[in-house]
């Protein structure tokens, strides 16, 4: 199980989801596993979160990423990482290291490492994918 981390750094405030064994970011909205609850939208370059906004998420449990097509075939797999943070649709894990990012007007993921683009991006926990 892993859990999302809201944050805005500056006002050292953050909301917390989880522990749930996936979270899927695709479009503008982020659910939480297992029922597919919406816990964020994107608007204006931030998560707008329980009617607060937050510019920063953030994983910190064991967990991989997967992409997928829009009829949930799986992409790209990568992991497992131990840190995971998500800034203005820039995804970098472990010591910042580039990972994908979130093209906006395309609403797309681009996976550096496979050099593909993928509508959903799902964080999920590493114990959960063995």
């Amino acid at each position: 199980m892993i859990q999302l981390r809201f944050r805005r750094p500056s006002l050292q405030s953050e909301l917390k989801f989880g522990p749930a064994p996936w979270f899927r970011v695709a479009g503008n909205f982020i659910r939480q596993g297992p029922h597919g609850t919406i816990v964020g939208t994107f608007r204006r370059h931030v998560w707008e979160v329980a009617a607060e906004h937050f510019p920063v998420y953030e994983c910190t449990d064991p967990f991989r990423i997967r992409f997928e097509d829009a009829e949930g075939g799986v992409g790209a797999e990568l992991g497992p990482f131990s840190r995971l943070r998500v800034e203005d649709g820039t995804l970098t894990v472990q010591q910042d290291q580039l990972t994908a990012k979130f093209m906006d007007p395309t609403q797309l993921w681009l996976c550096y490492e496979t050099e593909t683009y993928w509508p959903v991006m799902v964080i999920e926990s590493a114990a959960q994918s063995v």
